[in-house]
């Protein structure tokens, strides 16, 4: 009897990096694929609790190393006090890679000689910010696939700024720079730069940007990449990034999307949620999209003070509002809950974004324009009112704004910088002009059209659910088939992204 092929999945300890990778598990599992996900004890519960009714799913739990430079018990970054200490996280999960060296030296020699292909992972699929499970994967031989969480044009803005630096640094905060070597012309003031990129007070051989490097070296030699995007939505950048920087890829993207349309299930939502959440939004449905959802996702810090200027601009935008506090220390103004009235609702506990987000109430969304963020607005076809704060969010509002037209600025990130904390009533006119304005409506228009072809995208017949099935036929037939260049996966993918007709 034919042995079930298993795939290797190791998430990195965050949020917004391991639902898209959980999201994936669902979809390899109902492929006939049996999926082992490694994690640390204070990460199980969570992955268990959202694997609680996909099949043939195990997980392998290694103890998160111990490290002076953290709190105890941290092992995931929504746990650290600041982002000052990213770095000796990353650092410390390095030392992940002996005991996931002995999982997997058993998991091969479980059985005979003759059993030991039969056994062997078709693959193991890491984390961008996992880079020393390339090493490992090799000294096993199984194919390495990088699971990439940015969008294709945030990581091609990212990459050509990486060797511009010393440019940068000689700009001003609001000159104008094009960022060159892409397919669409790309307008950045300093301003809209990642940090790494212009600050002029950060070594360059210092160990984070060595480990951010490290990430990249093991990425282009991985076997390839898995990119939470779909061919459709960005097809000159998923060219691009496929030509330039992976072996081979494959778009499966929206990843969250598969189990709600591919395979008709649609999470549960809890009691708490039902009560609360859910049960509010049903008392705005007699006014489709009349409501505004904030929320800046799990990491990106946002003040006290900002906080109080964003609750009253959405309070006096008239506008009904469902706002989420990731803030233990914020206290609302007096007097703004009660005056709220139904109008507004606060939230201080994780809610599951998509089933507010696709709510027919919901018609706008302020937003940190995180990837997972930005890719549930746009499939519920929902505009954006753009907000970034750290990371890639500056290059996906770039791309939400100029080059998909879906979305409007808050203010221009110069202004964000220069005015520290961005006033209630230039978040009240904002809100205005999503919820009502004509900027709000041409954005609308786009991001549903987008939504319809996102749906498509992971349909039986869609782009992702072919790439899906082209990745597990490739790695199936490896490593009988040779890589090369002109491989019939590869030529497919080549193939399926020329269109620009994207809608």
């Amino acid at each position: 009897m034919a042995e079930t092929p298993r795939m290797i999945i190791f998430p990195f300890m965050a949020q917004g990096h391991a639902l898209p990778l959980l999201d994936l598990a669902k979809m390899l599992s109902y492929q006939g694929i049996k999926i082992t996900i490694f994690t640390t004890p204070a990460n199980s519960n969570f992955i268990l609790h959202n694997l609680s009714q996909t099949p043939n799913v195990e997980l392998e739990v290694l103890e998160f190393p111990h490290s002076q430079d953290l709190p105890p018990h941290c092992e995931n970054t929504h746990q650290l006090p600041s982002m000052d200490l990213f770095l000796p996280f990353l650092l410390a999960t390095k030392r992940l890679q002996q005991p996931f060296d002995l999982s997997l030296q058993k998991m091969v020699d479980s059985g005979d000689v003759a059993a030991a292909a039969a056994v062997r992972p078709l693959c193991i699929i890491s984390d961008f910010f996992l880079p020393w499970t390339l090493d490992s994967a090799s000294k096993f031989d199984i194919p390495r696939l990088v699971f990439q969480g940015m969008s294709a044009y945030a990581s091609s803005v990212l990459r050509a700024l990486a060797s511009l630096q010393p440019l940068t640094n000689a700009l001003l905060d609001s000159e104008v720079f094009e960022v060159p070597g892409l397919p669409t012309k790309v307008l950045l003031t300093k301003a809209e730069m990642p940090k790494i990129s212009t600050d002029p007070d950060l070594d360059c051989s210092g160990p984070l940007p060595e480990l951010i490097y490290e990430c990249y070296r093991a990425e282009l030699q991985s076997h390839g990449a898995i990119l939470n995007t779909f061919l459709e939505l960005e097809p000159l950048y998923v060219a691009h990034v496929l030509s330039c920087y992976y072996r081979q890829g494959w778009c499966l993207g929206p990843l969250f999307l598969f189990d709600e349309v591919a395979e008709g299930r649609r999470g549960a939502e809890s009691p708490h949620v039902r009560s609360t959440c859910s049960s509010w939004l049903d008392g705005h449905a007699d006014r489709p999209g009349s409501v505004i959802y904030a929320s800046f996702g799990t990491q990106a810090p946002v003040s006290d003070s900002q906080q109080t200027e964003i609750a009253c601009g959405l309070e006096a935008s008239g506008c009904p509002f469902v706002l989420v506090v990731r803030s233990k220390t914020w206290l609302a103004p007096e007097g703004l809950e009660e005056r709220l009235a139904g109008r507004g609702l606060v939230l201080r506990e994780w809610t599951p974004q998509w089933l507010i987000l696709s709510h027919p109430a919901v018609g706008g969304f302020l937003t940190h324009c995180g990837w997972n963020s930005v890719l549930e607005s746009l499939s519920a076809g929902v505009p954006m009112l753009t907000w970034p704060i750290i990371a890639d969010q500056t290059a996906n509002q770039k791309m939400v704004v100029d080059e998909l037209g879906a979305g409007i600025l808050t203010v221009a990130p110069i202004e964000r910088v220069r005015v520290g904390v961005v006033e209630r009533e230039t978040v009240r006119g904002r809100v205005v002009e999503l919820m009502l304005g004509e900027e709000g409506r041409r954005a609308r228009a786009r991001a549903m059209e987008i939504g319809c072809a996102a749906k498509r995208a992971v349909g039986p017949s869609g782009s992702s659910r072919t790439s899906l099935r082209s990745m597990i036929g490739h790695l199936r037939r490896w490593p009988e088939l040779p890589y090369n260049s002109d491989d019939a996966d590869w030529a497919g993918c080549r193939d399926d992204r020329r269109s620009t007709d994207a809608y």
